[in-house]
């Protein structure tokens, strides 16, 4: 079972699908292993914050069509504070949802 959380952005966030420019007003944060997360911080360069590569990791962008893309690092740096702090809150939620799922299903 795959476990997420999503929400709308304040504003949005622009990726490239090929040569076009795709606005995103939501995103999502799943749930990832922990192989997954140390790859994250692997990816990290000098200057470059832990923190903010873990969460683009578990981050995903949702377009108006439906489709998702990735939440790459330089794009969550240099997002507005405003939506960091719903991707921060969202990251949050994600843990009481992942607690609370282990809580109803202690075998996992």
């Amino acid at each position: 079972m795959s476990i997420f959380v999503e929400d709308q952005l304040i504003s949005p966030i622009l990726v490239l699908d090929g040569q076009k420019s795709v606005s995103c007003n939501k995103v999502g944060l799943r749930d990832i292993s922990t192989v997954e997360l140390f790859e994250a911080r692997a990816a990290s360069k000098d200057g470059e914050f832990w923190a903010i590569h873990e969460i683009a990791a578990k981050a995903y962008l949702v377009a108006e069509d439906g489709k998702q893309y990735p939440l790459l690092y330089e794009s969550l740096a240099e997002t507005s504070s405003a939506n960091f702090k719903i991707i921060e809150q969202l990251d949050n939620s994600l843990s009481l949802k992942l607690k609370a799922e282990s809580l109803s299903n202690p075998s996992n």
